[in-house]
């Protein structure tokens, strides 16, 4: 995988997370196989075009439900389904902010819809292709740790 397919998702990352008032710290990308271990909460993105293939967004159930929070104004007490709504809503956030970097390296992508996936011991199968994962450690303005959340990132020429 290209370090240009990589930098329009984590410049994407950081400007959507900011937008929602994280702070985010990038720690060290890391290589991963098939099968993965997924995490509590789950949403996968199909990439087409000129990059194939799929982008997961996740985090624990604690991290989601503070990323909600933050992305919903009247606010959310419990990961419900309109909070898991928003979750599905910030990977195409993340996804669609990627694309059109993307598009100013002159790579054009278009995304499918976001497909939500709940639930422990998750295990996520990429049909032996190795994916990069840039973990993301959010904390609020006000230094609050929020929490971590994976993009893992799997494309193809």
């Amino acid at each position: 995988m290209r370090a240009e397919w990589i930098n329009p998702f984590l410049k994407a990352a950081l400007s959507v997370f900011h937008s929602f008032g994280f702070e985010v710290e990038r720690g060290d990308l890391r290589l991963c196989h098939s099968p993965m271990s997924g995490h509590e909460v789950n949403v996968a993105i199909g990439v087409a075009g000129d990059l194939q293939g799929q982008v997961i967004v996740g985090m624990e159930t604690d991290t989601a439900l503070d990323v909600a929070r933050a992305m919903i104004p009247w606010g959310v007490s419990e990961f419900d389904e309109v909070a898991r709504s928003s979750i599905a809503e910030l990977t195409n956030m993340l996804c669609g902010n990627a694309v059109s970097h993307a598009s100013e390296l002159g790579i054009s992508a278009h995304l499918s819809v976001p497909s939500l996936f709940l639930g422990k011991e998750v295990e996520i199968s990429t049909g032996g292709l190795p994916s990069l994962v840039i973990p993301l450690r959010l904390r609020t303005a006000t230094g609050k740790g929020t929490g971590e959340v994976d993009m893992t990132v799997l494309l193809l020429e």
